[in-house]
């Protein structure tokens, strides 16, 4: 009997020595302990303890690795931690419960870029293929004009006629009638200081 007892306060004894301790603070992101926090290591059997005032301790923990966990009793602040035991003594380890942040899964799309750059594309060429036909347009109308204002006068008028008659400018004047006489709708004739202009039938 005394074998046994003697045998079993050994087996105590190299527990205890072969054992440690654990404490430590619970604090929130503004690092301000976090008080009635529920702190908890799985040890064989699992020890769990209401940290009051924002400090736990364990005591007896083997030497060994273990998952610490810490959450709020609502549970919207939790905590998990890996911690490893090797060999006695004291171990201090704070635990800091923060709050996850939301992961965004917006996934930006770069389909409107692309919609936007072929339309820019678009506008460009076209642009560039169509961009000078209303000046065209414009100039053919203006000559147009001109020879029906030489069509009234009987297919014959003076320069200074046409432009009293269209109200433009003898620089715009001149250039018309030198664009018309190279296409060979005129022609032009100088006499003494004036030029006829002449329609081409």
């Amino acid at each position: 009997m005394k074998k046994a007892l003697i045998f079993l306060m050994l087996l105590l004894a190299l527990d205890i020595v072969n054992s440690a301790s654990l404490e430590g603070n619970v604090y929130d992101i503004s690092l301000d302990k976090i008080k009635n926090v529920i702190v908890e290591i799985d040890t064989k059997p699992l020890q769990r303890i209401v940290a009051k005032g924002g400090t736990y301790e364990f005591k007896s923990i083997p030497v060994g690795s273990y998952s610490i966990r810490a959450y709020t009793p609502d549970k919207k602040l939790e905590s998990i931690d890996n911690i490893t035991i090797e060999s006695d003594g004291s171990y201090n380890y704070d635990i800091f419960l923060i709050p996850e942040l939301e992961e965004t899964n917006q996934k930006i799309s770069i389909w409107p870029y692309i919609i936007g750059l072929v339309i820019l594309i678009i506008i460009v060429l076209m642009f560039l293929r169509y961009g000078k036909k209303p000046v065209k347009e414009e100039l053919d109308k203006d000559l147009n004009y001109l020879i029906d204002i030489i069509k009234k006068e009987g297919n014959r008028a003076t320069q200074k006629d046409l432009v009293q008659k269209t109200g433009l400018s003898e620089a715009k004047i001149s250039l018309m009638i030198t664009d018309l006489e190279s296409k060979g709708a005129i022609k032009k004739i100088r006499k003494g200081r004036a030029n006829i202009i002449i329609l081409n039938k």
